[in-house]
């Protein structure tokens, strides 16, 4: 059964959307780190088992500048046996037999856009957290849209499947660019009102960009694959799947702070309890 779009109404223009486009499950060695460097990649070729589903959520912003969608999410071509035909040996044989995804044609974002009265053509951005294909697949929905990757993801990607990407793809480079007083450092502001920032969230890819929306003294922090899901972050555990354990121990440790100084709701791609929180903010994320 489908999962309901869950939406924020935070006034009569302005509402967030989170929109669940398929379902992944991964070996537990690359949810949840397990071992040394090296060793806890061997871990996720080793392992037998399979984590839980967990969704693939896009998330869309209504603002008044402009409709944002985060990420693009999956598309039930994923599930063709030739899929990942062009990705080489190693590419073919990981994305085949470490990652299980449920995902239908309904599921992809185009058709779950329409259902909440939103054509691909009216969105106006289109921010990519990273360049891995559950969070790029749904791109051939966008080709008349300002696709943002930051220019560190660009040259510097993990794991990415370049050959799936439209022949289109052409997207905005945008750096790290305006000093703040965020623990994040440097950010990218997307909006004349500076109430969207793309902030740098380093570990999982190189060049991962989180989404920063501040409303009425609320953050709304989209944080790509970060963590898995908050309890993951306030255990301060860092997936198998990193390009950089170091990193990404920095950022948790700065997205952290930032909840503890801040009243911040984080939204993860893959937390299967971000419904909940998003349209209950009232409730502290640090505590939820």
């Amino acid at each position: 059964m489908k999962t309901p779009i869950k939406t924020l109404h935070l006034n009569p223009t302005t509402r967030i959307q989170a929109i669940e486009t398929g379902r992944v499950a991964v070996r537990p060695s690359f949810k949840h780190k397990k071992g040394p460097g090296l060793i806890s990649k061997l871990n996720i070729f080793l392992d037998k088992e399979f984590t839980e589903f967990m969704p693939v959520y896009v998330y869309v912003i209504e603002h008044s500048e402009g409709i944002i969608v985060i990420d693009t999410g999956e598309n039930a071509h994923v599930k063709e046996p030739d899929y990942f035909e062009d990705a080489g040996w190693l590419g073919k044989t990981f994305n085949e037999k470490h990652i299980r995804f449920e995902i239908e044609k309904s599921d992809e974002i185009g058709p779950q856009l329409a259902q909440i009265g939103i054509h691909p053509d009216q969105v106006r951005w289109v921010v990519l957290t990273h360049l891995h294909l559950d969070h790029t697949d749904g791109l051939h929905y966008f080709p008349n849209t300002e696709i943002l990757v930051s220019r560190i993801e660009m040259e510097k990607p993990a794991s990415h499947t370049p050959y799936l990407y439209p022949e289109w793809f052409r997207p905005t480079q945008f750096e790290f660019d305006t000093e703040t007083e965020l623990p994040f450092g440097k950010v990218h502001y997307l909006t004349q009102a500076k109430d969207v920032a793309l902030v740098h969230l380093p570990g999982h890819t190189w060049g991962q960009a989180g989404v920063l929306f501040q409303y009425e003294g609320r953050y709304f922090l989209f944080a790509g694959d970060t963590t898995y899901d908050l309890a993951q972050l306030q255990n301060r555990g860092l997936a198998g799947a990193h390009v950089s354990y170091r990193q990404a121990a920095g950022t948790v440790d700065k997205v952290l702070r930032f909840m503890a100084e801040e009243e911040v709701v984080y939204l993860a791609s893959h937390d299967g309890e971000v419904g909940d929180r998003l349209v209950n903010p009232h409730i502290s994320s640090m505590s939820s």
